[in-house]
């Protein structure tokens, strides 16, 4: 097993030219702020720029090679500047043996839509249900369950997600029913690794965008 949490700084990163959006030049990440917090310790997330920019925070953990069944659990807020989102995506990654798993999902505010990556053709798909926007200073437990395929088998599966909102006892849950998507090469020099994303998409007027998480969990068997 490993786990991920968003305490702490080590294998934290951030890029805007990364992103494939627009490129900001204005954007950072602020660990352990006790406000607002879940635990006492978030991470807050921020960027500015002009329509389309996107930012990638994200969080390398090391290789596991053995690793093919994922799940990856965290808490999200975000404040009232949501309005200016295009989309907010949630990523688990695993790089192996020359392949990238890329376990993509977002909250596309555009279409109203979950969404899934497929890797191999490097396009989003409809998940097959809605994504309500975030209500602005509330906290949203977010769980997806993924696998990978072994032996010659390299696909990516998408199993479950679930969402359930700070407060309420209703948790939307939808199983995907391993929906599998291709993985893709992984690009020349790139090793082996395992770990997690977020990022930031603006809309078509830009503005700024606040993000904060909390206990950031990936178990990886």
């Amino acid at each position: 097993d490993i786990t991920a949490t968003d305490n702490g700084t080590v294998g934290w990163g951030m890029c805007s030219n990364c992103a494939g959006g627009q490129v900001t030049n204005v954007f950072w990440m602020a660990h352990n702020q006790t406000t607002p917090s879940v635990d006492g310790a978030s991470t807050e997330l921020f960027m500015s720029g002009q329509a389309y920019s996107n930012v990638l925070y994200y969080n390398k953990l090391g290789p596991l090679d053995s690793a093919s069944i994922f799940t990856w659990d965290f808490w999200v807020q975000v404040d009232s500047k949501s309005a200016n989102a295009q989309t907010f995506e949630f990523d688990m990654f695993q790089f192996l043996n020359g392949r990238r798993y890329m376990f993509g999902t977002q909250c596309n505010y555009a279409n109203g839509q979950w969404q899934i990556w497929n890797e191999g053709g490097g396009y989003w798909l409809n998940a097959g249900f809605p994504c309500q926007k975030f209500t602005p200073g509330k906290w949203y437990h977010i769980t997806w369950k993924f696998h990978r395929g072994t032996g010659t088998d390299t696909h990516m599966y998408y199993d479950s997600f679930s969402i359930q909102q700070q407060g309420q006892w209703f948790v939307s849950r939808h199983y995907l029913y391993a929906t599998a998507e291709p993985s893709g090469p992984l690009p020349t020099g790139w090793g082996d690794n395992l770990g997690v994303q977020f990022q930031m998409d603006l809309g078509p007027s830009g503005g700024e965008l606040h993000e904060w998480i909390d206990q950031v969990t990936l178990t990886a068997n």
